[in-house]
């Protein structure tokens, strides 16, 4: 039988539990920070797929008009070699032009010369560079089309977030064709 003095000297010193709480503190502080790291990870990731998701409708909205408009123009010129705005006729009749705000830094939507609307997200996107790149239509009001099929391509250059440390820098590139076919008369 163990005697009563050895059974009083049971437990932990302080110094023991001094140290077992300096560790805990140690691993505490580093799985804190590893937390604080995904959580700001995790917020960015998903303030771009929102951004991203916004600049995607606001793209499929262009390249739905173009790929149905009619009579093309670039900066008032039937060529787009590099425009900062581009025009169309849409599929009911309307004039639609779409072209970098310098203000708001975000697309515009203007139609039957109206006011301009963003269709992007502000301050959310900041777009600093849209370029459309034309090929394949001539002016011709009486329908006379050309040989090649009217191809436009879109480039866009910007910033999703508002947060500096947050935002994400993106380029994108689509083209889009004409769905109806030229026809030469």
């Amino acid at each position: 039988m163990p005697s009563e003095k050895s059974q009083k000297n049971k437990g932990f010193t302080l110094v023991e539990l001094m140290v077992s709480l300096g560790l805990f503190a140690v691993v505490m502080t580093m799985s804190a920070s590893a937390v604080l790291t995904i959580l700001a990870a995790n917020a960015r990731s998903q303030s771009s797929s929102s951004v991203m998701t916004n600049l995607n409708i606001a793209l499929e909205s262009m390249t739905r008009d173009i790929r149905t408009g009619t009579t093309y123009t670039c900066n008032e010129l039937t060529t787009c070699a590099e425009s900062s705005s581009f025009s169309l006729v849409t599929q009911d009749g309307k004039d639609v032009t779409y072209a970098l705000d310098g203000t708001t830094k975000s697309i515009t939507k203007t139609v039957d010369a109206g006011d301009s609307i963003s269709i992007t997200a502000t301050p959310e996107i900041t777009i600093t560079n849209l370029k459309f790149y034309g090929s394949g239509f001539l002016p011709c009001d009486t329908g006379c089309g050309d040989v090649d099929q009217p191809l436009v391509r879109i480039v866009v250059q910007g910033e999703a977030g508002v947060k500096d440390n947050l935002k994400t820098h993106f380029d994108i590139q689509t083209s889009v064709s004409q769905r109806a076919l030229d026809v030469i008369q």
